[in-house]
């Protein structure tokens, strides 16, 4: 499996970009190295939207809700775009962190089968990407905000193996390649760029039904923190903006918002 050198990525990704007439992304910045793809591209995107930048090694890396997401070993793709959200509408939030979620579950099953019918990869709320028979994470995605744009970052493993996971992650992450993918990074961001493309410009409408065909969590029972408290019931849907409605075990529904609800795994 051959890595593309990271001095090929921005011709390559620029091209991408103008094949796909994008309006939310219009320029590429690749980086041999950074400790946090977020920060750096806010500092590089002069307070404008529409850059993508893409990472070889990530070294500091964050997660949502502060976990840790780093790929010191150049194995997997850390990439963030900053958006301008204002064309998305006032629930912009929860609606880009849903597409992004999508993309990636839609990267991944493009890299094993060229499909976008969500049988390999499925969306555990709020925005990983799994593997449907393992509940492995093969992907993640975060969405700050900073002076009224949208950094969204898009972790996803692609090229580890087996004996590169380690002990915290053994069984609970997965790779492309472990899935049975053959592609590159540079491939996988292609995937991921192709397929944001395709979220970002889904009706709300489309965007719930992609959702709800994704959505892994649907029918179980869960626990949910939000405000300082627990929410625990039966699953029952998944908003366009990205909130989770419970049938709660006391009686009741809830539908918990995504920027302040955490799933609690067990």
């Amino acid at each position: 499996m051959h890595d593309s050198p990271l001095t090929a990525w921005a011709d390559a990704l620029e091209a991408t970009i103008a094949s796909l007439s994008s309006h939310w992304v219009d320029r590429v910045a690749v980086l041999a190295e950074t400790a946090s793809t977020q920060d750096a591209a806010w500092v590089m995107c002069g307070a404008r939207g529409g850059l993508l930048l893409v990472a070889g090694r990530q070294t500091a890396g964050r997660g949502r809700l502060g976990r840790r997401w780093t790929d010191d070993r150049g194995l997997g793709l850390a990439m963030t775009f900053v958006i301008d959200p204002a064309p998305l509408g006032a629930a912009w939030r929860g609606r880009l962190a849903l597409a992004a979620g999508l993309a990636a579950c839609l990267a991944a099953e493009r890299a094993v089968g060229g499909r976008d019918d969500f049988r390999t990869f499925g969306l555990r709320w709020p925005n990983d990407a799994v593997e449907r028979a393992t509940g492995r994470k093969v992907a993640g995605v975060l969405v700050e905000v900073r002076d009224g744009l949208a950094i969204v970052g898009v972790g996803v493993n692609v090229l580890q193996g087996a004996d590169d996971w380690p002990d915290a992650l053994r069984g609970r992450a997965a790779s492309l390649r472990e899935c049975g993918a053959t592609c590159a990074r540079l491939d996988a961001a292609t995937l991921v760029l192709h397929a944001m493309h395709d979220a970002l410009a889904m009706r709300e409408g489309d965007l719930a039904g992609a959702a709800h065909r994704a959505d892994t969590l649907r029918g179980t029972r869960r626990t949910f923190t939000h405000d300082g408290r627990a929410f625990t019931g039966v699953v029952e849907a998944i908003s366009h903006d990205g909130g989770v409605t419970l049938a709660l075990d006391g009686g009741g529904r809830a539908t918990l918002p995504p920027e302040t609800t955490s799933l609690v795994h067990a």
